[in-house]
């Protein structure tokens, strides 16, 4: 009964800790990011760690990428050379949901990616939650104190920025968000200011006939 009523405690207090780490709420920008435990690390000297142990002190640097993306595959030297060149400030950390094995086959067909030592997440299911995206390559930055402050997309992660930001200057970075609602089998509706060209695909009407046509606008 002591055992049950021990583990019924240690429970209900880590219950906050849980529902706000680990229930997928996202993190919005200004707030801090939840000390989540991250498994599946390579290159690091352990195989998990919270998520405290990798920005302490530093800058950290996430960047979200699959193997079917040609531009994180083309960003990862980018990304390594920035690591050594602000070892002591910057922490970068590549995530992908993919498993190892994709990973595996991607390092096998593009051999000079091995070379690379960048701190890695597969099969993450934790960070995609706290920073939802749907495009890759995405970027998310997280001070030294654990506030998130900017997701970008990966032009914006430069020596320049990296450097501005190290000093404490404005942060003028572009932010990146996704729109995660988006359904391409529903009419797309932009903001009119968006749009400099239309697309109209229809099934066929007899009384108008066929062709194939371009309207310049107004």
């Amino acid at each position: 009964m002591k055992l049950k009523l021990f583990f019924a405690l240690v429970l209900l207090l880590s219950f906050p800790y849980f529902t706000n780490a680990q229930s997928g709420r996202e993190v919005t920008i200004g707030t801090k990011v939840p000390d989540v435990y991250i498994a599946n690390l390579q290159h690091y000297p352990a195989d998990g760690a919270r998520l405290s142990q990798l920005y302490r002190g530093k800058l950290l640097l996430i960047e979200f990428w699959a193997s079917y993306c040609g531009t994180c595959i083309g960003f990862m030297p980018k990304m390594d050379s920035l690591q050594q060149l602000f070892k002591e400030d910057v922490q970068v950390l590549t995530v992908t949901v993919e498993p190892q094995a994709a990973v595996n086959k991607t390092l096998e067909r593009l051999p000079h990616l091995k070379k690379l030592q960048l701190t890695g997440i597969t099969r993450d299911t934790v960070l995609y939650k706290l920073f939802p995206n749907r495009f890759v390559p995405h970027l998310v930055w997280i001070d030294s104190t654990g506030t998130l402050v900017a997701t970008t997309n990966h032009e914006e992660v430069t020596a320049e920025h990296i450097t501005a930001f190290l000093k404490g200057e404005k942060n003028d970075l572009r932010t990146k968000k996704d729109n995660m609602t988006f359904d391409y089998r529903k009419p797309y509706q932009p903001i009119d200011t968006l749009v400099k060209y239309r697309s109209l695909l229809t099934s066929f009407d007899g009384s108008i006939g066929g062709g194939i046509g371009a309207f310049p606008g107004s």
